[in-house]
């Protein structure tokens, strides 16, 4: 996010504006105004000023549900890598392709693989979901398919 800024006019140096009320360090009314980080620390740095700091930080961060949103992430975070120091391999990216969709996927130790999955079996879960290399190849032994390796690692590459 970038920060709004403005000339003071008394020392000709540029100063942070408070992104809620436009104050800044020269407007005689503004003490500070200081770039704060998210006290659950998920969403961006605000510049704030000394009044609006007291009176919006807390309700602001709550509003926006960082609290609920940081501790998902967390949990997302160590689902991840608890399924990593198993010994799996995760998507990483997926690109389309004229003749399916290149996937390539990473373990714990940064090894990568790429496989062609068809599009009609790609994604199996929705997109935040962890997806492992195990459940594409459970998919495909399922219906008596192996997935298809590909020779370059590189997903913009087509083969």
């Amino acid at each position: 996010m970038g920060f709004t800024t403005t000339i003071n006019p008394y020392t000709n140096r540029e100063v942070l504006c408070c992104d809620f009320c436009g104050g800044y360090v020269g407007d005689n009314k503004t003490k500070f105004v200081r770039k704060k980080k998210c006290p659950f620390e998920y969403c961006q740095a605000y510049a704030t000023c000394d009044n609006c700091w007291n009176k919006n930080n807390k309700e602001l961060h709550l509003k926006n549900h960082c609290d609920v949103y940081a501790k998902e992430y967390e949990e997302r975070e160590a689902n991840k890598q608890k399924i990593l120091n198993e010994g799996n391999f995760i998507v990483i990216s997926a690109l389309r392709h004229d003749f399916g969709i290149k996937v390539i996927f990473r373990n714990k130790d940064d090894q990568e693989l790429a496989f062609w999955i068809d599009e009609d079996k790609y994604p199996l879960k929705n997109y935040s979901e962890i997806t492992t290399l195990k459940e594409y190849e459970n998919k495909y032994n399922e219906e008596g398919l192996l997935l298809q390796e590909c020779k370059n690692i590189d997903i913009y590459s087509g083969e």
